[in-house]
C-alpha cells in the first residue's frame, strides 16, 4: 500500500500526467459489489467513483468503451456490454449510472464474487464487444470482506491468466473490506491495490485513470 500512496503523490502533484488519460483508449470494465438498497453509501460511492474515472476518459464508439457488473444479489449480472450503446456513449452511461442510484427491490445481501470474476473474463471477448487493439482494464470495487477466499481465488489467477494484456485494480470501499481480498484480486498487489481507509476515493479515481494508460 505504500507504494501505491507515494506514486499518488507523485502523480496528483505533477496535474499534466493525469491528462494523459485524454489520449488513451481502454475496454474499461467494473464489478460493484455493493448492492443498491435506500442509504447504503457504499453503493453510491461506488456509482461516483465510476464515474470520476470516466471522467478523465474521452468515451466514444472509436475510444475508451465502458462495461460494468453487478454482483450483489444471488447472481451476478452485465449491465452492458462493451458492444451496447451504453458502453461508448457518455450521456447515456451517465444517465444509466445516475439511475443505479434508486433502490432495487429485486437485490438481496449475497454477493456471488466467484461468478463476477468469471463473467469478468468472459466479457473481454470479442462476443461482447471487446477489441483487440485495446488495452483491457478491470476495476473491482469491494465493499466488504469475503471469508470464502478458497472460492474466488480459482476465479481470481483465471481472470489473471486467460485475459490478453489486462490490468487489474481492486479497490476497498467502505472500512470493511479485508485487504487479503483485494490482494488476491488485483494482479499487482503492489501497485494496483486501493481502500479508502488510506486514501480519498477521489484520489484513488486519478491514480487509477493514470496507471490504466500507463506502459
Amino acid at each position: 500500500m505504500e507504494f501505491s500512496k507515494f506514486f499518488i503523490f507523485i502523480i496528483l502533484a505533477i496535474p499534466v500526467c493525469i491528462q494523459s488519460a485524454n489520449d488513451c483508449d481502454l475496454d474499461l470494465s467494473f464489478v460493484v459489489t455493493a448492492c443498491p438498497f435506500d442509504g447504503n453509501s457504499n453503493f453510491n460511492k461506488s456509482v461516483d467513483f465510476i464515474k470520476k474515472v470516466i471522467d478523465n476518459f474521452v468515451i466514444g464508439p472509436n475510444r475508451t468503451r465502458v462495461s460494468l457488473i453487478t454482483a450483489c444479489y444471488s447472481s451476478m449480472r452485465l449491465d452492458f456490454g462493451f458492444n451496447e450503446s451504453l458502453s461508448y456513449y457518455l450521456y447515456d452511461l451517465n444517465w444509466y449510472l445516475n439511475n443505479m442510484k434508486k433502490p432495487k427491490e429485486s437485490y438481496v445481501q449475497a454477493t456471488y464474487l466467484d461468478s463476477a470474476l468469471n463473467f469478468a473474463r468472459e466479457v473481454f471477448t470479442p462476443g461482447y464487444g471487446e477489441r483487440t487493439n485495446r488495452s483491457n482494464v478491470l476495476v473491482v470495487l469491494l465493499d466488504r470482506g469475503h471469508d470464502g477466499i478458497s472460492y474466488f481465488i480459482n476465479s481470481a489467477k483465471s481472470l489473471h491468466n486467460n485475459v490478453t494484456d489486462l490490468k487489474v485494480f481492486a479497490v476497498g470501499i467502505g472500512t470493511d473490506t479485508a485487504i487479503d481480498n483485494l490482494n488476491i484480486i488485483a494482479n499487482n498487489k503492489s501497485s494496483n491495490v486501493f481502500h479508502e481507509v488510506d486514501l480519498s476515493l477521489n484520489s484513488i479515481a486519478k491514480y487509477v485513470s493514470f496507471m490504466a494508460c500507463s506502459g
